[in-house]
């Protein structure tokens, strides 16, 4: 796993991160730490190179969404219904399955 302050060291031909949003990140720190990671001046990933991956955080697909970043979105549902999402998933009692897909295609059709 790499470090934030490390994050000079990366080699952008052969790393791609996977940023993790989880409920207790704040999104504006995972942001933050796109930003740094696409920054030309650490090595610039590029932003068709970084994804950034939740448990289906609507309001926060939709902020990723509406920052402008060109970043690849990964949703990690852990079940094929919202019962039992529920019961594996803290997370998946707050925001139904259909809720998340439909912000993902807001995300996809934002982000072109």
């Amino acid at each position: 796993m790499m470090s934030w302050d490390s994050a000079t060291d990366v080699d952008a031909k052969t790393e791609a991160p996977d940023l993790v949003m989880t409920s207790t990140d704040s999104l504006d720190a995972v942001l933050a730490a796109v930003r740094r990671l696409g920054d030309n001046a650490l090595g610039g990933l590029g932003w068709r190179q970084i994804t950034v991956s939740t448990v289906g955080i609507v309001p926060g697909i939709d902020a990723l969404a509406d920052s402008g970043l060109g970043v690849h979105l990964a949703v990690s549902l852990h079940a094929p219904d919202d019962a039992t999402r529920a019961q594996l998933l803290p997370m998946g009692r707050r925001f139904p399955i259909a809720d998340i897909l439909a912000a993902a295609d807001r995300f996809q059709s934002r982000r072109g």
